[in-house]
């Protein structure tokens, strides 16, 4: 698996015989720049050189295929030593792998005939191996007897893992809220761009019905303007029938006389 672009590959690493329950738990060796599988079923430790891709299952053998032997394995700096969970072994196995000599005697166990202990690991800052009951009644713990000038390194590394972890929770909690504002000054900036937007639209009809009311006056002005020339030419038609009406009662009267 590749972290940084989430790309798997399940054929590069492949021909490692067939049947299921080879293998069980993975650990990386760096000292050798190696990695190490324990045997479940399979008669030998699984070797993987990650810069080259060659697979090696032979080397580290010789256990034969009996069924759920070791269970998870980890790798122990301090003592340049790779070690192995026992399942249905009798010990832990334990792989020196610059010499690839092997051990399945020193650390013996007592516990059920099968299936103890399943996975493994080792906390430095109390020099200590620790592998979880799997039917066992208890957590099977190796101690190492070393100096405390030798420890002393590790735990000092464990404290500042530990602020170093605390740092990236707060980092990411102020992460977080960065994002927050982010969104929330975007969703600020949205609503303000449609509100623009809403008001540009308001401007266009309000500048569209001020040119609308602009034709109706000068429409309006120009019928005025109309209805006062007509009258303009009315005003002496007007006044020669007051003329013809006078001119008419004087006629009358003269009759009448």
């Amino acid at each position: 698996i590749n972290p940084r672009t989430n790309v798997t590959d399940t054929t590069t690493l492949s021909g490692l015989r067939t049947g299921g329950e080879k293998w069980f738990g993975i650990a990386y060796a760096s000292s050798t720049g190696m990695l190490y599988a324990a045997p479940f079923s399979a008669d030998a430790v699984l070797m993987i050189n990650p810069r080259t891709n060659v697979t090696d299952f032979t080397t580290l053998g010789g256990f034969g295929t009996a069924y759920g032997k070791w269970l998870g394995i980890t790798y122990v700096a301090l003592t340049d030593t790779l070690f192995a969970a026992p399942n249905n072994a009798d010990a832990v196995l334990m792989i020196n792998p610059h010499t690839n000599v092997m051990d399945t005697t020193t650390l013996g166990v007592t516990g059920p005939a099968a299936a103890k202990w399943i996975g493994i690991a080792f906390a430095p800052s109390v020099a200590t191996l620790f592998a979880a009951p799997f039917d066992a009644d208890a957590a099977l713990t190796v101690r190492f007897t070393v100096d405390r000038r030798v420890v002393a390194p590790f735990r000092q590394i464990t404290a500042l893992t530990n602020q170093l972890s605390r740092a990236q929770t707060e980092l990411s909690s102020s992460s977080a809220a960065q994002l927050s504002m982010q969104s929330t000054l975007s969703s600020t900036q949205q609503s303000m761009q449609a509100t623009v937007a809403s008001s540009a639209a308001a401007l266009a009809s309000l500048q569209a019905s001020l040119s609308s009311s602009d034709a109706a006056q000068s429409a309006m002005q120009a019928e005025l303007s109309l209805l006062s020339s007509t009258q303009n030419e009315t005003t002496p038609l007007s006044a020669a029938l007051t003329s013809m009406q006078a001119t008419l009662s004087s006629t009358q009267q003269a009759m009448q006389a």
